[in-house]
């Protein structure tokens, strides 16, 4: 796998990656505070990383979603430069409304993506290294980052009303994506308690599958349903995960380490 694509990998998988066709936020925010930044270290073969996700409220209503994406260890001379993503949006009437879109890749292969959505014309504006065309939307479409906090509110939502979480057993996302509308469908596997660098947390297991990958993750009911371990297993024998080692944010976070990690159990 090149460096490029591995750290394209990182920022598509570590936090979310199957992170609404009609399916609405409910703002239950009693677990998932307003602010907070989550750690995780990545590897796949012998290339290791790391990515920081947080979230931070700005003025208005409004909020800025942002992922920060670099290779560590020796591979960090060769690979070099970075991926940051960035999702500005609002909340309004209760649900998660993107505004704008960014993806920057620096470093040998740079690359520059924005999107702008435009609610009043349901039309979003892709830019690609300054080449921009638009598309139409729907009223729930999201982009590819922030539409992982959507899933999280998804998650409480479901399991504080219905108490049950087996009942669901899908949940569907409309995403702006390379220039077309795409339906992400994320299957509930169930509840799994597993141990991690936070201490041993109970999850729902979630899974998606686009035909060539396969991306299995571990939700933490303690911290607002937050991916905590996600594992990526690709059609050939390609595998990459994610875990977290840090969590700044969320009441408990700083759990003693437990002694085992979800890939020491399988």
């Amino acid at each position: 796998m090149s460096k490029t694509k591995f750290m394209y990998n990182i920022t598509q998988y570590v936090f979310g990656l199957l992170f609404l066709s009609s399916v609405s936020i409910c703002t239950h925010a009693q677990t998932l505070p307003a602010e907070f930044t989550a750690y995780y270290q990545s590897s796949t073969g012998l290339i290791s990383g790391k990515s920081i996700i947080s979230l931070t409220s700005e003025e208005n209503n409004s909020y800025r979603y942002q992922s920060v994406t670099t290779v560590t260890g020796w591979m960090s001379v060769f690979a070099g430069g970075k991926i940051f993503e960035q999702s500005y949006g609002k909340y309004v009437n209760g649900k998660i409304r993107p505004i704008k879109y960014v993806y920057k890749r620096t470093g040998k292969k740079e690359r520059y993506v924005e999107l702008k959505f435009d609610w009043e014309n349901h039309k979003v504006t892709n830019s690609i290294n300054s080449d921009p065309w638009k598309m139409a939307i729907d009223a729930n479409t999201l982009d590819k980052l922030v539409y992982q906090l959507v899933m999280m509110h998804d998650l409480q939502k479901d399991t504080l009303q219905k108490n049950n979480i087996q009942q669901i057993k899908e949940l569907n996302y409309s995403i702006a994506d390379g220039g077309k509308l795409k339906n992400y469908t994320i299957a509930i596997l169930g509840k799994e308690k597993i141990s991690t660098k936070l201490g041993e947390l109970q999850t729902i297991k979630v899974s998606r599958t686009n035909g060539k990958r396969t991306v299995t993750m571990w939700c933490a009911e303690k911290f607002g349903f937050l991916p905590v371990w996600i594992r990526q297993e690709k059609k050939g024998g390609n595998s990459y995960t994610a875990k977290i080692y840090k969590l700044d944010g969320f009441p408990d976070s700083t759990a003693t380490p437990a002694t085992t990690t979800p890939a020491d159990q399988q």
